[in-house]
């Protein structure tokens, strides 16, 4: 009879193993992200339903956050309760990778100030992640999460709306200079 770990493990490394849209060194990369964590405690890492798309990203740059944390409980979707705040402007900083509960390593995201970590679900016992620089990656970050209008946010120019609509103004931008340059490169002079 295995036990529940084991089971866990078994269940687990399924998952990994069967994931379609994964390169072929993704699970040595995830071996090596889990043993990572492991480091800082825990029984074990679980993986997220999709490859981790920030797993490269984790690796090179994922720290510990904390030891301050703060647990504001919005109840819900971590990720959309951090998208929330920083929409609203009630964080700066939005930290993602995994966190420790109860033993395994989860999925996870919170606020970041002064470095401590602001909870949005419950307190977890270590967070080991990345901080999500200014700009583009946190505004899409912010808008794949946030479960709120965000139409109503930019027409009321509340919270970061400013900062939003810069930003994706800019992407529009680069994004109308590449299709440019792509057409005026096909000329013939």
């Amino acid at each position: 009879m295995l036990s529940d770990r084991d089971r866990l493990l078994r269940m687990y490394r399924e998952r990994v193993a069967a994931y379609q849209d994964a390169d072929d060194g993704f699970r040595d990369r995830w071996s090596a992200w889990c043993r990572m964590v492991l480091a800082y405690g825990g029984e074990l890492v679980v993986p997220p339903l999709r490859p981790e798309p920030d797993l490269d990203w984790l690796l090179a740059d994922g720290m510990e956050h904390g030891p301050q944390v703060r647990v504001v409980s919005s109840g819900g979707d971590c990720h959309g309760n951090v998208a929330k705040l920083w929409i609203d402007g009630k964080i700066d900083v939005i930290g993602t990778g995994y966190a420790l509960f109860e033993g395994l390593w989860r999925q996870h995201s919170w606020g970041v100030g002064d470095g401590d970590v602001l909870e949005t679900k419950w307190l977890c016992e270590r967070y080991v992640g990345v901080v999500l620089p200014a700009g583009e990656q946190t505004v899409r970050f912010a808008l794949s999460n946030f479960d709120g209008d965000v139409k109503q946010v930019l027409q009321q120019r509340t919270g970061r709306a400013d900062e939003i609509v810069q930003v994706l103004q800019a992407v529009r931008r680069r994004r109308l200079d590449g299709e440019q340059s792509r057409s005026t490169s096909g000329a013939v002079t």
